[in-house]
């Protein structure tokens, strides 16, 4: 066993039974096993991530990077929609967005973090609940463009933080993940309705009644489109990724393009990953920020990301930082001309949807 994941620990009501288990696992085992023991916590409680859990799903990541990919802002993206490039600044520089302060509901939310390692945060940008729980079950790739989303997975593979894929994204998976089931009777009928009215005031099914969706203009004949139905076996079996894909050009391109961003992790971004932290965050525009990370070697690691359709302009400063390191990564809409300016010794902007990643030795 490699480690436990615990799911929903905020529905836990007794916090000192995690921490007893933490560390009776801790105590069993031989301090020179690792075993990785990760949370998921809505609550963002950074004191059981110094009370023996190594991680926590950052779900602050995903729905700051996923508000600004695919714009949504309804539910719980409402609070990742305003400010957002200010947002992704604090989750690359502290780990979680929401550190007591209130959320839509009013409600305070999570602890400081920012002491903690960037090890102690895992980001990915897709996974079964925030997948699973939407009404279609779309996956990434068919809300933002492919541009985006790779710069975004570059961040999330070579950043310090711990790196989560969703079954299939890696060679571009095009099946939904929907919302499935097996009950009967009636917990098949009341997961059902559930799921329906959960989607009611979406503006994708306003005015259509209880989760479905209209094709078209409302009340124009157009054919409405139900959420499915958990409990129906082609629900099931629409989500199952078609494995044979990967061989295909376009997803082999995908497959190719993880492959060689967890190889430049595994050479140059995991040997100086233990005690990694932030050095600080420079938002450039909307949607662009300029991140560093001082790593175990005391080297740093800097990613500079557009995620915005226009070019940004890079400071001297991050030019220099850039023009000091060694390139490990570009990507975007224009990668020769982010190769061109770095082999001229002039990074001065950012192309529209591109990352630049490069590492500068200790001194």
């Amino acid at each position: 066993v490699d480690g436990l994941r615990f799911d929903a620990v905020h529905a836990i009501s007794d916090p000192d039974f995690l921490v007893d288990l933490a560390n009776r696992v801790r105590s069993a085992l031989s301090p020179n096993r690792q075993v990785h023991l990760m949370l998921e916590n809505e609550h963002n409680c950074a004191a059981l991530l110094e009370q023996g859990f190594d991680a926590q799903w950052n779900d602050d990541g995903h729905n700051v990077l996923h508000a600004i990919l695919t714009g949504e802002q309804e539910g719980y993206y409402a609070d990742f929609s305003q400010d957002s490039t200010a947002k992704l600044a604090r989750c690359l520089s502290e780990g979680f967005i929401y550190q007591g302060e209130a959320d839509r509901n009013g409600k305070d939310r999570g602890e400081p973090s920012a002491h903690l390692p960037s090890t102690a945060f895992v980001l990915f940008l897709q996974n079964h609940d925030q997948v699973g729980n939407r009404a279609f079950g779309e996956r990434l790739l068919s809300l933002t463009s492919a541009d985006a989303l790779k710069c975004s997975v570059a961040l999330m593979l070579l950043s310090p933080m711990v790196p989560l894929l969703f079954m299939g994204e890696e060679w571009g998976a095009a099946e939904p993940f929907l919302y499935f089931t097996e009950h009967h009777e009636q917990l098949a009928k009341a997961v059902y309705d559930g799921r329906r009215n959960e989607f009611k005031d979406f503006v994708q099914f306003t005015g259509t009644g209880n989760g479905e969706a209209v094709d078209g203009e409302a009340g124009n004949g157009h054919a409405r489109t139900a959420v499915p139905d958990p409990n129906a076996l082609k629900t099931f079996q629409d989500s199952i990724p078609d494995y044979e894909a990967i061989s295909r050009p376009g997803h082999q391109q995908w497959h190719d393009f993880y492959s060689q961003l967890l190889a430049l992790r595994h050479q140059h971004i995991i040997p100086r990953l233990r005690g990694a932290r932030s050095s600080g965050v420079q938002i450039l525009a909307e949607h662009a920020v300029s991140a560093s990370w001082k790593m175990a070697d005391r080297s740093e690691l800097r990613i500079s990301l557009n995620l915005s359709s226009v070019e940004v302009p890079l400071s001297e400063t991050i030019s220099s930082e850039i023009n000091a390191g060694i390139l490990l990564f570009s990507w975007g809409q224009r990668s020769n001309q982010i190769a061109n300016q770095i082999a001229s010794q002039l990074p001065r902007h950012l192309p529209p949807h591109s990352v630049i990643v490069n590492l500068k030795e200790a001194a």
